[in-house]
């Protein structure tokens, strides 16, 4: 899995690119909410969830080089690479979400950010 989509993942409100993309976002984040003790190693390169995104162009992202950064920062900020579900992702609530500053640096360019700052608004405040 892409680090970055550890925290797509669980900010996810049922919007995406195109029907096909959220479709397969839904079952993924359904997956993995049945089953937390799923095996998730992260690597920076497309995943199966790149797989129905529009913006896949053969291997990789058209646009690679902002989402490797994503990728590379979200692994700066994680204790570990491999890990389950329940377990990476809590890592990235606590050390992404829940640090602005990261949260700010690593989400703010993307397009999908104002959705997910509300979303992490009331996570906070719960």
């Amino acid at each position: 899995m892409r680090p970055h989509h550890l925290l797509c993942i669980q900010l996810f409100q049922g919007r995406g690119y195109d029907p096909a993309f959220t479709a397969h976002m839904t079952s993924l984040v359904e997956m993995l909410q049945g089953y937390p003790e799923t095996p998730v190693h992260l690597r920076i390169g497309c995943d199966k969830l790149c797989g129905h995104c529009p913006h896949r162009r053969g291997d990789c992202c058209k646009n690679e080089e902002k989402v490797k950064w994503m990728d590379e920062m979200t692994l700066r900020a994680l204790s570990s690479r491999s890990g389950t579900w329940m377990d990476l992702a809590s890592q990235a609530r606590e050390q992404v979400l829940g640090n602005r500053e990261r949260f700010l640096a690593i989400c703010g360019p993307c397009e999908w950010f104002s959705l997910c700052k509300e979303e992490v608004k009331k996570e906070m405040t719960k």
